[in-house]
């Protein structure tokens, strides 16, 4: 499986890469934020938990329960202004909302 978070991760950096325009990109990338999918999705976006988020950010609910693998990513022109997790249980996922100009 890392090696297809790999390849898709390369894909989006270079649609994010040859987009003119402002990115934002976020979903459930089913990795952490110390691994390659994360870095290399980022890129130069700005993460909104780090920005804005506290605590561990835990998105995933299930056998991991401290792991963080849903993401905001949003480009560097957009004003991160807040990151909220919502800690109702709906799927193994919990849900995140990200306030920004």
């Amino acid at each position: 499986a890392n090696l297809r978070r790999a390849v898709q991760a390369e894909d989006v950096a270079q649609l994010v890469n040859s987009f003119d325009g402002r990115s934002i990109v976020c979903g459930d990338f089913n990795d952490i934020p110390v691994s390659y999918t994360y870095h290399h999705t980022k890129g130069n976006l700005q993460d909104a938990f780090v920005l804005c988020g506290n605590g561990y950010g835990a998105t995933y609910v299930n056998n991991f329960p401290l792991f963080r693998i849903d993401y905001v990513l949003l480009d560097e022109q957009i004003q991160v202004k807040s990151y909220q997790r919502i800690d109702k249980v709906l799927s193994d996922h919990l849900g995140v909302v990200v306030g920004f100009d």
